[in-house]
């Protein structure tokens, strides 16, 4: 008997400890295989929200609530799906395997505040900042666009502003989202979206006088900008800018009266009546949100060129053409021209300071430059190829451009 009774001690000894050493491990939650997956606790009130702890197999799961937090789905399994309409704590134990393990977490319902503003101009994306978060990743169309400590994509933060304009403008997104990341870098939130509104086609910013460079406001999302004279295509360029601003504003009215040129002679015998440009992005097509922009070209530029700075001589009135009316009075002949040609002053030029003249050729590169202290002077032109020329003559301040013609 008292063998009998030893045994019997002994075994109730064993299930005692087999017993405690099951509650320890509950309590202590040695949960290395049970660490929790995509456990939001940062999200917004009325949303349904998944959470989830790895699988094992022929375990059990016991998932309970507080607060404003209920199980829609998923009780008994190792995924659930809650809706969170107050804050609130969501845990779970999985049994199985002769051990348990427990996970749980407080949720926090967030209105998030996210907006944008201006997205027709320079978009800016801002975000309440979250409890918890030390740095956000934001989205365009579900894209890992940027990274930033601050709650907000503007300047100065230029990398991650430039990267949202670029997918907003460029790849025409139509969601931005934001999560918030904790110090470890583990996702914690939720992403909170919101939808881009299109943009109505606004016409761009076109600059065009008879002296000045043309040009038009950049767009942001533009990788070129076409340009016509007339509806024909004349030039593509990377730049807003359809001709390049020199060092000099001689330079660059120069280089504005050699383009004139260029296309008076491309549309020879026609009308110069509109002038347009739009911007394209890298699709080829014309950036969302602008259209093509139309003016009509100045006077000054689509005249029919005749001379109106005096006569004299014979083909003094041939084809001298004023691309920039100025108030230098003066006169060149003959033209078109083999040899010589000839410029003649109605002022008297004795009394002013000594005029410089220089020669263009049609790329632009000066081929002569002459100081002229007469009022009437030959210019020898035999020495230049046959071809369309540029005429400047300076005078202090005052400038006058005009085309000739070697042959």
């Amino acid at each position: 008997m008292a063998t009998v009774k030893l045994v019997y001690q002994m075994k109730k000894v064993i299930l005692f400890l087999i017993f405690y050493v099951s509650l320890f491990c509950l309590k202590a939650q040695d949960c290395s295989s049970c660490n929790a997956t995509n456990w939001f606790i940062l999200v917004p009130p009325g949303v349904s929200t998944t959470y989830l702890i790895p699988a094992e197999l022929g375990a059990n799961y016991v998932w309970l609530t507080t607060g404003g937090v209920s199980i829609l789905s998923g009780q008994g399994t190792n995924t659930v799906t809650v809706l969170v309409n107050l804050s609130g704590k969501l845990s779970v134990t999985r049994f199985g395997s002769g051990r348990a393990c427990a996970n749980s977490a407080f949720i926090q319902a967030i209105q998030p505040s996210l907006s944008l503003a201006s997205p027709c101009d320079r978009l800016s994306a801002s975000i309440r900042p979250l409890p918890g978060v030390a740095s956000y990743n934001w989205y365009a169309d579900g894209q890992l666009a940027a990274s930033t400590i601050a709650p907000a994509i503007k300047p100065p933060a230029l990398n991650a502003y430039s990267a949202i304009q670029l997918m907003v403008r460029t790849f025409r997104a139509k969601t931005i989202c934001v999560e918030g990341l904790n110090l470890s870098g583990q996702v914690v939130s939720t992403r909170f979206c919101i939808e881009v509104q299109p943009c109505p086609p606004r016409p761009l910013n076109l600059k065009l006088d008879c002296s000045n460079p043309i040009s038009v406001a950049p767009v942001d999302a533009a990788t070129k900008y076409n340009w016509y004279v007339n509806d024909v295509l004349i030039k593509s360029t990377n730049s807003p800018n359809l001709i390049s601003q020199s060092s000099s504003n001689i330079g660059t009215s120069l280089s504005t009266a050699v383009f004139w040129l260029g296309i008076k002679m491309r549309f020879s015998g026609q009308q110069l009546k509109t002038f347009c440009v739009e911007a394209i992005d890298n699709t080829d097509q014309i950036v969302e949100g602008t259209l093509r922009t139309c003016i009509d070209i100045p006077l000054c530029i689509s005249g029919n060129g005749e001379n109106s700075g005096g006569g004299g001589g014979s083909g003094g009135s041939g084809g001298e053409d004023p691309i920039m009316q100025e108030a230098m009075q003066l006169s060149i002949y003959p033209n078109p021209s083999s040899s010589e040609l000839i410029v003649s002053f109605i002022d008297d030029i004795s009394e002013m300071k000594p005029y410089k003249l220089k020669i263009y050729n049609s790329k632009g590169t000066e081929v002569k430059s002459i100081e002229m202290t007469e009022r009437k002077q030959k210019i020898y032109t035999g020495d230049l190829p046959k071809d369309n020329y540029i005429m400047k003559v300076i005078n202090g301040k005052k400038i006058e451009i005009r085309r000739i013609v070697i042959q």
